[in-house]
């Protein structure tokens, strides 16, 4: 027989094991298997009302903490707004830097005869070579070490949020 222990949060079968915890509930076979099914497509194994396991979505990062009688996670309304905050505040960041470079790459397609950077669609390979391949001003080969460093330090910048 299967057995679920609450407590070790935790599968036990008294044909392996010797000692059986005193609040674990027997199981069947088929909700075992359920169990690990959900658990392997990204659900956890919480204890249930019933003090039977249940397939519970993951912790979100702003729950406190597991309730049985719900089988629901508790929500911690101040994190849950602090995450929704700094989400908020991320995008803006993105957003305005997205702008930036585009301003940016708009004056170096003027600058740079040749150079018909697409940020939305240039990968930063391509670029770099379009960079490389652009006449300059002064009638010379390639990007200047400044612009190039600039237009590197956007693309990585933009990655990153």
């Amino acid at each position: 027989m299967i057995f679920y222990s609450q407590s070790n949060n935790g599968f036990f079968d008294d044909e392996i094991h010797l000692e059986i915890p005193a609040d674990a509930v027997e199981i069947t076979p088929e909700r075992h298997a359920g169990l690990l099914d959900g658990q392997s497509n990204g659900f956890e194994i919480k204890p249930g009302a019933d003090g039977l396991p249940v397939n519970a979505p993951v912790k979100p990062a702003f729950a406190s903490g597991w309730d049985a009688a719900t089988e629901s996670w508790l929500i911690n309304e101040a994190a849950k707004a602090a995450a929704e905050q700094a989400a908020a505040v991320k995008a803006q960041q993105k957003t305005q830097l997205e702008a930036a470079f585009a301003a940016y790459v708009s004056s170096l397609n003027e600058k740079y005869t040749g150079l018909d950077l697409a940020p939305s669609v240039d990968t930063v390979d391509t670029a770099l070579a379009k960079c490389l391949a652009c006449t300059a001003p002064d009638g010379t080969t390639g990007m200047t070490a400044i612009d190039c460093a600039a237009l590197e330090y956007y693309w990585n910048k933009l990655k990153s949020l």
